[in-house]
């Protein structure tokens, strides 16, 4: 408690020094004398803005009304930026119940200084978020930073990303054209539910599983130990299972042993370069970095001896390029990837096979109507190789794909949108559906309505949550 305590000191003191070092652009530093900081053309401007989010989320529960529950999901996003000619600095809280209660290092949505070096060299360093590629909520490119997916419907991309400590190059060769060098000292995996509504249901069947092997194992020795002492059923078995019970939860509490990723051996870096010819926007890109989803060792044989599931994240080698261009009426954007592996010969239980991927992407408007449409495929090589029950990719499909869309109607001006959005997970053919409504009564408010529903395949991307269908009302102000 005392850490945290001098933790939020440090950050608050931090937070007003920075906001003294702007004031005088407030008009506090300059009452007419000479050579006041409102008169120096180098002067740094201090500026302040922000994005408040409130929802509330209601689940439906057919077959028991009476069941259905009340999520109310918020945050508030708050930025500051100091810039001059040389530089410039931005800082951005971000603040939620969520956030505050079990992810306190998520407060800081940013932190960067970023300097320039004549007309064509600019050095970013702290938290920052990067954006590679060109997809648009489908990206195989984007992979510099972590995403959070405990509530994995909120529909902001840049949101759900996880600023990362790293050092970013930008090197501007021509007119348009950039080489980007990123270095990212330490690896941070994707934030995953590990419980709660939104628990990826094949880890939750796992848990489920592995808690009734604790509690069997515990309750023989346990009922044996109380049968020795004299003490028969149903008082024995009443026991053993109060005793069982507890020696299982303390047993789950320590399950996952993850790997201490805090050392330089888990560096992670690459190149990105982009360019325009014709009107045509083209990147290509190399990146190291390990796979974000982790890796569970869930052969029982470990399991039994360790009493922990071993987790682990793959290195991995990723060649790709992307486009985005004009043609008629048509947006068209397009990312395709290579994934190189240690598993060249899919023989490796513990590690991903090489894959390629590939996203494509079209939009066009038809005068108030608009249309979006997005598809990303994954072909993951020598599948036949993994015979090994317990091997990661034993129930993977060798080509996989997510197909969404979205159509909507503007009115009043483009200040009411009425929306039909969809994706579908092949070849499982489970799916999701999200009709919405939203307007815009002034410039920085939005008040939208949307339902989400799914169904298909139980195990399924969307079709592992069938049970929980729900309405949410969203307030959005921006300021």
């Amino acid at each position: 408690m005392k850490g945290n305590k001098n933790w939020w000191i440090s950050l608050i003191l931090f937070t007003v020094v920075l906001a003294s070092l702007g004031a005088q652009d407030f008009g506090f530093g300059d009452f007419g004398f000479p050579g006041s900081f409102s008169d120096a053309e180098d002067a740094s401007a201090l500026s302040f803005s922000g994005e408040f989010g409130f929802s509330s989320r209601f689940f439906i529960n057919a077959d028991d009304p009476e069941t259905g529950f009340v999520e109310t999901p918020s945050s508030i996003l708050l930025r500051m930026e100091s810039s001059s000619p040389a530089s410039e600095f931005s800082f951005a809280l971000r603040l939620s119940p969520e956030i505050v209660a079990n992810k306190p290092a998520r407060i800081i949505d940013e932190a960067t200084l970023r300097t320039y070096w004549g007309d064509s060299v600019e050095l970013t360093v702290g938290m920052a978020k990067v954006v590679w590629g060109k997809g648009d909520s489908l990206r195989i490119l984007d992979v510099v930073n972590p995403q959070d997916y405990s509530d994995p419907f909120n529909t902001d991309v840049e949101g759900r990303k996880i600023a990362q400590a790293l050092i970013k190059v930008d090197w501007r060769t021509g007119m348009v054209g950039k080489l980007e060098a990123v270095y990212v000292p330490f690896f941070q995996g994707d934030y995953l539910p590990l419980e709660g509504i939104w628990a990826p249901k094949a880890f939750t069947d796992m848990r489920a599983e592995i808690w009734n092997g604790f509690y069997s194992g515990a309750y023989g020795t346990n009922h044996a130990i109380l049968s020795a002492a004299g003490i028969t059923d149903p008082a024995a078995a009443t026991i053993a299972a109060s005793q069982s019970a507890a020696q299982a939860d303390a047993l789950m509490e320590q399950l996952l042993l993850y790997p201490d990723t805090k050392s330089l051996e888990w560096g992670q870096g690459g190149l990105r370069y982009t360019d325009s010819f014709k009107g045509v926007d083209i990147g290509m890109q190399y990146y190291t970095g390990f796979l974000r989803t982790p890796v569970i060792n869930a052969d029982p044989a470990v399991l039994a001896a360790t009493q922990h599931l071993v987790l682990s994240y793959n290195r991995y080698h990723q060649i790709g390029v992307d486009s985005a261009f004009v043609l008629g009426p048509y947006n068209l954007r397009a990312e395709a990837a290579w994934h190189q592996t240690s598993d060249t010969k899919g023989t490796d239980p513990l590690i991903r096979n090489p894959f390629a991927s590939m996203v494509l992407g079209v939009d066009r408007n038809f005068g108030a109507v608009s249309l979006n449409l997005q598809t990303l495929g994954t072909w993951i090589t020598n599948l036949d190789q993994a015979n090994n029950v317990y091997d990661i990719e034993s129930t993977a499909h060798e080509l996989n794909g997510t197909v969404m869309g979205q159509i909507g109607y503007t009115m009043k001006n483009g200040k009411t949108e009425v929306t039909l959005a969809g994706a579908a997970a092949i070849p499982d053919l489970n799916w999701m559906l999200i009709p919405g409504f939203t307007i815009t009564p002034v410039d920085d408010v939005t008040l939208s309505i949307n339902g989400y529903f799914f169904g298909g395949d139980s195990n399924g991307q969307f079709g592992q949550y069938h049970a929980r269908n729900f309405l949410e009302f969203k307030a959005a102000y921006a300021f």
